[in-house]
């Protein structure tokens, strides 16, 4: 099991979240709803820089950063990153060890991080980000439920 923002977990949470929502999830939704959120997706090619801030409490003493390429609503390439490269970046999308982990084990939902700022964009057009947010909540719902992966953990002294 990939650790949350290695290498291995960046290409496999990629992956998964470009392969989209499983069936199950497809069929408690209309058939509308998915329309809409691919043409949400469509519609949206930049980079984004996800940052995964320092926690302390979790071990993790740095940030981390990954850069993302989106064309038409898929990650073509996806690569870790430094700081000054994230920041080039037209939308950068942050949160703590604690935002993934809750999403991941299910206290919260991916669309409540999203919007009560669990996930923070901190640099982009708010308005389009927004026109999109459907697509993008289920694009990281997606990525969230289908990676295994692992957490930052403060080592026992």
């Amino acid at each position: 099991m990939a650790e949350l923002f290695s290498d291995e977990w960046l290409q496999e949470f990629v992956t998964n979240a470009n392969a989209g929502a499983p069936e199950s999830l497809k069929k408690a939704k209309t058939l509308d709803y998915w329309e809409i959120v691919d043409k949400m997706g469509q519609s949206f090619s930049a980079p984004m820089a996800m940052v995964l801030k320092a926690d302390e409490a979790h071990g993790l003493m740095e940030p981390k950063y990954a850069l993302l390429n989106f064309e038409q609503g898929k990650v073509t390439e996806a690569h870790l990153c430094s700081r000054e490269e994230a920041s080039a970046a037209p939308f950068i999308l942050q949160t703590d060890v604690t935002g993934w982990k809750r999403c991941k084990e299910g206290s919260m939902d991916v669309t409540q991080a999203v919007m009560y700022r669990n996930f923070l964009l901190t640099k982009g057009d708010i308005d389009a980000f927004f026109r999109i947010i459907y697509f993008f909540v289920e694009w990281l719902r997606a990525g969230i439920q289908q990676t295994e992966m692992s957490f930052p953990s403060k080592a026992a002294a």
